[in-house]
C-alpha cells in the first residue's frame, strides 16, 4: 500500500500518488517490470516464478531469486546449457517459449 502525498496549504487541499501509483488512494500498483519490483510491490521473498511487463506492458514468467543476496533481487529471463546453445542462439527470449530438457 502506497500513501498519497496531500498539500495542505489551501482550504481544499490536492494530493498526488507517486510515481506510477494510481487511484483515490494510490493503492492502485503499477505492474512490476522486474524482480526487484515484485519484491517491492507484492512484499515477498519467496523465490519462484513470477510475471513482469515489457516497455509495452506485455506480461511474460521469469525466475525471481530473493535469497542469493540480502535485500537483493535477481531476474532470470533465460537460462540454457552449452549442449543446447545452438537451438537459443537466433531467438530473442521475448517472442518464444521454447523449453528444452
Amino acid at each position: 500500500m502506497c500513501h498519497e502525498v496531500c498539500d495542505v496549504t489551501k482550504r481544499r487541499f490536492n494530493c498526488t500518488c507517486p510515481t506510477g501509483f494510481s487511484g483515490f488512494k494510490c493503492h492502485i500498483v503499477p505492474p512490476p517490470k522486474s524482480c526487484r519490483d515484485v519484491m517491492l510491490f507484492e512484499k515477498t521473498k519467496s523465490s519462484g516464478i513470477y510475471n513482469i511487463v515489457d516497455q509495452n506492458n506485455i506480461s511474460f514468467p521469469v525466475y525471481c531469486d530473493f535469497g542469493s543476496e540480502t535485500g537483493m533481487a535477481w531476474t532470470l529471463i533465460q537460462s540454457h546449457s552449452f549442449q543446447n546453445n545452438g537451438a537459443f542462439t537466433d531467438k530473442p527470449f521475448y517472442l518464444y517459449d521454447l523449453p528444452i530438457n
